[in-house]
């Protein structure tokens, strides 16, 4: 528990939510972080906030580029200049829960495996926020070929993540996924621990859904970077992971012919929710977890 932590937050246009993520911050129940923040060239004043946080933190690093260049651009800036012996991201539109840090740094997995990794829970910031728990434990390099377990935040020591290369730039999207497909094919297993500690804001829903030909490009790009280690099967899996990223049409046919149980389940809950609601909204009801902000 004496370690140092590094937070890094890319942010654009957003100065009111990414308040919300600093202000959570703020209550965090392990204080040995410092904050990192870099603003991609913005049209809009920032003054006020940093005006606000930038003294409530033992460290708090600002910085801005001088031209829009892009989350991973952002995020490597801040990597690079972050002194924690563990470092860890969180979009300006999300918030922590407030022992989210401690819950990675008092796991008994810390140091076992290349990266830690949490569930989220998804939703507004007020009201009931469901979450479906999905794979908990050790995430391995095969796993990690057929979708990406992780998610798109992880707890990693600095040095690990830089030795793996960061967030490659050239990446149009499936970013967080190319990064820890790295990180582990490089320094080993991921664990995903059981708490619920990070929250996914969905107020701007048409910016969270991955619907546009850029999330395809994302998909197309990382299949073509890593084909050298992925079998039929694998794609296979990744080809249904992009059309479900990006909600297109899956015939009910697709069960009978991928080899893959969660791309199958996927399939048959997706025809559920389109044509049967009522039968969706109780297999949600006993199938999905609440919790309340």
């Amino acid at each position: 528990m004496n370690k140092h932590v590094s937070i890094y937050i890319p942010t654009f246009n957003r100065p009111d939510r990414l308040a919300r993520a600093l202000a959570s911050l703020l209550r965090q129940t392990y204080r040995r972080f410092e904050v990192l923040v870099c603003d991609d060239a913005s049209t809009v004043s920032y003054d006020e906030v940093l005006e606000r946080f930038k003294n409530e933190f033992d460290h708090f690093i600002y910085l801005r580029n001088e031209k829009n260049s892009g989350a991973c651009v952002s995020r490597n800036r801040m990597i690079e200049q972050a002194s924690g012996d563990y470092i860890t991201g969180l979009d300006d539109d999300d918030w922590f829960d407030e022992q989210r840090l401690e819950n990675f740094l008092t796991s008994d997995a810390l140091g076992r495996y290349a990266l830690l990794c949490s569930h989220n829970v998804s939703g507004d910031y007020f009201g009931k926020i469901k979450n479906k728990i999905k794979h908990e434990g050790v995430i391995s390099f095969e796993q990690m070929k057929k979708r990406n377990e992780v998610g798109n935040q992880a707890f990693i020591a600095k040095d690990i993540l830089i030795k793996s290369g960061m967030f490659d730039p050239v990446m149009p999207a499936w970013q967080d996924y190319d990064t820890w497909f790295r990180v582990i094919q490089k320094h080993g297993e991921g664990y995903k621990t059981p708490h619920i500690d990070y929250y996914v804001g969905l107020e701007d829903p048409e910016q969270r859904m991955s619907t546009s030909s850029k999330a395809h490009q994302g998909y197309l790009k990382f299949v073509e970077k890593h084909r050298h280690v992925l079998s039929e099967e694998h794609l296979e899996t990744l080809h249904y992971e992009d059309k479900f990223n990006r909600c297109e049409y899956v015939s009910f046919w697709e069960v009978f012919k991928t080899k893959d149980t969660q791309a199958a389940k996927k399939i048959v809950r997706y025809h559920i929710k389109d044509r049967h609601p009522k039968i969706y909204g109780w297999v949600k009801k006993y199938c999905y977890e609440s919790t309340s902000r």
